[in-house]
């Protein structure tokens, strides 16, 4: 098989295609296969000539839709027995497209090894009972005046015992506020007999200080005649200085002058070769914007275009939303249990990998967006317990929308129960736990086991967080940039440990593993 067309090409024949269909020959066909938009251009033309079509013509193309697999990104199709080989990769654009867990147990598990853990666990519709039985209620006013007889007269009491405390109180403050100003008379009558013997003491030290105080100006009239005397003489000494000072500030004057002409001629110069620049310039700026106009004007019809499929397919999402929420919680697992064939969003179990016995959960995002419920979170915790008891190895595929909102804080209970499992397979047992985070990750999931591995990995172009972007939008009225809940930001910051490819992630768990068992043989 040389190239992609000859390889499809090949399996198409072996289809039953009356009307002689072949890939080659249409014009919605090219290297990257079937292209979406060109596919919804020609339904929206013809759907109701392709509606009786396929009442009558059982063997057209529609027959076999289910063949073929869309990428999220360049919208691509690719084909469906191929797509497992490639690890359900695209390959127009490289994109990692959304894989069940059943083919991410295939990825990593060695062939005929995989054993199951807790099939039969299922959740269970929660029905709140709420109703109760309503006794009659009688009031009995006589009890109740009695007893609110006895309060007041009890309320009575203990306002005359306060009276009577706070009487006894004032008469022992007054007698001792009495005695108090007794005794202040007497002593501010011995302080005034103590200040005037001072007050003579005092008068004498005055005398003797003026007495000073005249020696002392005397003295200091002297001491400013001199200090005169020297100013005097520096005064003749800086009017010589002043002028040596005049004479150097014109010459530097001069020679300022004559800098600005010199200058002034040079920027004239430059001022006319910038005037020439100019005009080339503006010339090359017209010739620019016709460019860009005609660019701008193909750009708009491509962006009306994938406007109109966007709109399109949220119309479309919008119709499965709301049938989705008419549906009740036991409806709605019934419905996801017969369409992905799981029973729970998980798959818990053992096998090997490259030899290596293991313990491995797988989070299916095809199963109510892969939610965390109290099924899930106990399946977990019943594989992190196994694995502790066993001494195995863990790892943990995260592909999940959060906690199940339909069962409430139940829900919310595993992410603790689960991060309790982890912490004693972690610290006690000091066993290896590996954390691969798939697109989606987000909410309790991301909050819980999805961030506590001892190394955890990323898919390219995953997105993963706590609060999707619409969420944050909504609630905190912002715009969330773009790309900042990817891989690839994320890991800038360093919220992952290794960014992997699907074709390179089997072998490098394996190295890991290895690497871990070989540092703890010679711990």
């Amino acid at each position: 098989m040389k190239s992609r067309d000859t390889r499809i090409s090949v399996n198409l024949d072996n289809w039953d295609n009356p009307e002689g269909w072949d890939a080659q020959e249409d014009p919605r066909w090219d290297d990257c296969g079937w292209h979406a938009g060109d596919d919804d251009d020609h339904e929206n033309k013809n759907e109701k000539e392709n509606d009786k079509e396929s009442d009558n013509n059982p063997g057209g193309f529609h027959k076999y839709r289910h063949l073929w697999v869309q990428c999220d990104v360049c919208y691509g199709l690719n084909y469906k027995p191929l797509f497992n080989s490639k690890m359900y990769i695209c390959e127009c654009c490289d994109y990692h497209v959304e894989m069940n867990s059943s083919d991410r147990i295939d990825l990593l598990i060695d062939p005929d090894t995989w054993v199951p853990m807790d099939e039969d666990m299922v959740s269970l519709a929660i029905e709140w009972d709420f109703e109760e039985k309503e006794e009659p209620f009688e009031l009995d006013l006589s009890e109740w005046e009695a007893e609110l007889k006895k309060v007041y007269i009890e309320l009575e009491l203990r306002i005359q015992l306060k009276k009577e405390k706070e009487k006894a109180d004032q008469e022992r403050l007054d007698s001792e506020e009495k005695e108090k100003t007794d005794q202040d008379r007497l002593d501010s009558e011995k302080q005034d007999l103590l200040y005037s013997e001072e007050d003579d003491q005092t008068y004498l030290d005055r005398l003797d200080l003026e007495e000073e105080e005249k020696i002392s100006s005397e003295e200091k009239e002297k001491t400013d005649q001199d200090r005169l005397d020297s100013e005097k003489q520096d005064l003749l000494y800086s009017e010589e200085d002043d002028q040596t000072y005049l004479d150097r500030l014109d010459l530097e004057e001069e020679e300022k002058i004559s800098s600005e002409e010199k200058e002034k001629t040079d920027q004239d110069l430059l001022d006319s070769e910038k005037d020439e620049q100019t005009y080339l310039d503006r010339l090359d700026l017209e010739e620019e914007e016709k460019i860009s106009s005609e660019e701008k004007e193909k750009i708009s019809s491509e962006e009306k275009e994938k406007i109109s499929s966007e709109e399109k397919e949220k119309t479309d999402q919008d119709r499965l939303d709301s049938e989705e929420d008419d549906q009740t919680y036991q409806e709605r697992l019934n419905s996801n249990q017969s369409e992905t064939g799981l029973p729970e969003a998980i798959q818990t179990g053992i096998g090997e990998l490259n030899g290596l016995p293991l313990a491995l959960g797988v989070l299916d995002f095809q199963f109510i967006a892969g939610t965390m419920g109290s099924a899930v979170g106990e399946k977990i915790t019943r594989l992190i317990e196994y694995a502790t008891r066993e001494f195995l190895p863990l790892i943990m595929v995260c592909a999940s929308g959060g906690a199940r909102i339909h069962e409430g804080s139940f829900s919310l209970m595993q992410m603790g129960k689960i991060a309790c499992a982890l912490y004693n397979y972690q610290l006690d047992a000091k066993r290896f736990y590996i954390s691969i985070l798939a697109s989606p990750t987000t909410g309790g999931v991301t909050a819980s086991f999805g961030m506590l591995g001892k190394v955890v990995i990323a898919e390219p172009e995953a997105t993963i967080a706590f609060a999707g972007k619409r969420v944050i939008e909504q609630t905190l009225n912002i715009e969330v940039p773009e790309g900042v809940q990817q891989t690839e930001f994320l890991f800038a910051q360093g919220a992952f440990d290794l960014i992997l490819p699907r074709f390179y992630l089997k072998r490098i768990l394996h190295l890991i593993y290895l690497l871990n068992n070989y540092t703890l043989f010679f711990v």
